[in-house]
C-alpha cells in the first residue's frame, strides 16, 4: 500500500448544514432528513420520513441540496452517526442534520463514510465534543480541520469495495431479521386479532378473558438493580421504529430512570417518538448485567399472565398504538401517555394452551433474532478492527 497522508476535512471536501430553523412538516413530499432517519449501523430508515412541501424545500435547499454520494451525518444531542445518501434521494438536511460532499478527484466517498465511522475518527470527534447543559454537540466551524488519513484515490477505492463485503452481509442479516420478526407479528394478527389460531386450538375459542391491559400485564414493574454499577444504558436513539432490535446501547452507572430485564418490551411514552414507534424487546442482557436501565421516557410491559413476545406484538399493532396515543396529555410537544390510562386497554386473554402454542411458533424466530444481532455485533467489530490495518499497510488487499 501507498504512503498514506492526513489531510483535514477542508482540503477534500465541503461540509454543509441546514437553515436553523424548523418547516412545518406534510405528509407528503420531499423527505425532511432528521435524527432519527440516520441509524446506528450507518443505513438511512425512509420507512416512514417527515416530508416538507416544495415551497420549504426550495427554501431548505438554498445552501445545499444533498445528492447521492454526500455523507450525512448528525452534530447535535445524538452524536456518532453517519450515512451514505442513495441514490434517487430527493430531500432536504434536517435539524441537528449536516453533511459533507468529497471531491471525488481527490476521495472516495464511500471510503470517506467508513472512515467516519471507524474508531479512529470517533476518537477524533470525541476530543472536540463540547457538551453543554442539555446535550453535547461537534463544532461544526470546527469540523473541516479535523484529520483523516487517506491513501491514495486507487486504495482507497480498494479498501471501500473489501468493507462493503461486509456490508453486503451486514444487510442480509438485517433483511433475515426483518422477515423473521415480520412472520412473529403476522401469527400474532392471524391468532389474536383476527382470531385464527392453530387447527389445534380451536376448539378452545370459548375459554378467550375480556380483561384490561394491567390485569395481564405489568407496566413499570420495580426492577431490583444495584445502583451505581455500571450497566448497559437504553437511550430513546437506541430504539427502532419498526424492529425490536435494540442498538446503539451504552454503559452508565445505574441511576434514575427506567429499569428492565430480558423478556421486556420498551414503549416510548413521550411525543413525537411514540407517533414514530419507537419500540423495543430486551435480549440483550446476560448473566453479569441481569438489568438494564434506560431513559425516563420508557413505559416498560413485562409479562404477566401472556407470555413476552405476546405483549411486544401487542404493543406493534397499529390499535394498541392508537390508544396509546389517544391516552396522551400535557403541553404541546411534550405530551406522554398516561399510564393509568394505558392500563385499562381492553384485551382479550387467549387460553394458556393457545399462548403456550403462540410461544413454540414464534419463540425460535425471537431466540434467532437475537442469534443474527449478535452476528452482526461480531461482524462489525471485525470490520472496524479492519479498516485501521487496511489504512496503514499492515494488511495488504
Amino acid at each position: 500500500m501507498s504512503l498514506v497522508k492526513q489531510f483535514a476535512v477542508r482540503e477534500f471536501a465541503e461540509v454543509f448544514d441546514r437553515p436553523h430553523a424548523t418547516p412545518s412538516v406534510v405528509s407528503e413530499g420531499p423527505i425532511f432528513l432528521g435524527i432519527r432517519n440516520i441509524m446506528p449501523d450507518g443505513s438511512l430508515d425512509l420507512s416512514a420520513p417527515d416530508c416538507v412541501s416544495e415551497n420549504d424545500f426550495e427554501r431548505w435547499t438554498r445552501r445545499v441540496t444533498p445528492q447521492a454520494g454526500d455523507v450525512v451525518f448528525t452534530y447535535e444531542a445524538t452524536l456518532h452517526r453517519y450515512a451514505l445518501i442513495p441514490e434517487g434521494f430527493r430531500g432536504c438536511l434536517g435539524r441537528r442534520t449536516a453533511l459533507v460532499r468529497v471531491d471525488r478527484t481527490k476521495a472516495d466517498p464511500r471510503y470517506v463514510y467508513f472512515y467516519f465511522r471507524s474508531p479512529i475518527w470517533r476518537k477524533v470527534v470525541e476530543s472536540n465534543i463540547l457538551s453543554g447543559a442539555t446535550v453535547d454537540r461537534i463544532p461544526l466551524v470546527k469540523f473541516p480541520d479535523f484529520p483523516v488519513s487517506l491513501p491514495t484515490l486507487a486504495d482507497q477505492q480498494r479498501i471501500a469495495e473489501a468493507l462493503d463485503d461486509f456490508e453486503q452481509s451486514l444487510a442480509l442479516m438485517q433483511k433475515q431479521i426483518a422477515l423473521l420478526e415480520k412472520t412473529a407479528r403476522l401469527i400474532y394478527t392471524e391468532w389474536f386479532v383476527r382470531l385464527r389460531p392453530s387447527r389445534l386450538t380451536t376448539a378452545l375459542s370459548n375459554e378467550w378473558n375480556s380483561a384490561t391491559l394491567e390485569e395481564a400485564v405489568w407496566i413499570n414493574p420495580k426492577t431490583p438493580c444495584d445502583a451505581g454499577k455500571k450497566a448497559p444504558f437504553v437511550p430513546m436513539t437506541a430504539l427502532s421504529q419498526t424492529g425490536m432490535v435494540i442498538e446503539g446501547i451504552e454503559k452508565r452507572a445505574i441511576g434514575g430512570g427506567a429499569k428492565f430485564q430480558n423478556g421486556d418490551t420498551l414503549l416510548a411514552r413521550i411525543t413525537p417518538c411514540l407517533e414514530n414507534g419507537k419500540t423495543g424487546f430486551v435480549q440483550f442482557l446476560d448473566d453479569e448485567n441481569p438489568v438494564a436501565s434506560g431513559s425516563t421516557e420508557f413505559i416498560i410491559l413485562r409479562s404477566r399472565r401472556v407470555n413476552p413476545y405476546w405483549v411486544y406484538c401487542l404493543a406493534r399493532t397499529e390499535h394498541f398504538r392508537e390508544f396509546a396515543i389517544r391516552s396522551m396529555s400535557g403541553a404541546d410537544g411534550r405530551q406522554r401517555v398516561s399510564t393509568d390510562s394505558l392500563a385499562q386497554y381492553p384485551i382479550t386473554i387467549p387460553p394458556t394452551e393457545i399462548l403456550e402454542d403462540f410461544e413454540k411458533a414464534v419463540g425460535p424466530m425471537f431466540e434467532q433474532i437475537h442469534t443474527l444481532t449478535q452476528q452482526i455485533s461480531q461482524l462489525r467489530q471485525a470490520r472496524d478492527l479492519l479498516l485501521p490495518r487496511l489504512i496503514s499497510g499492515h494488511l495488504r488487499l
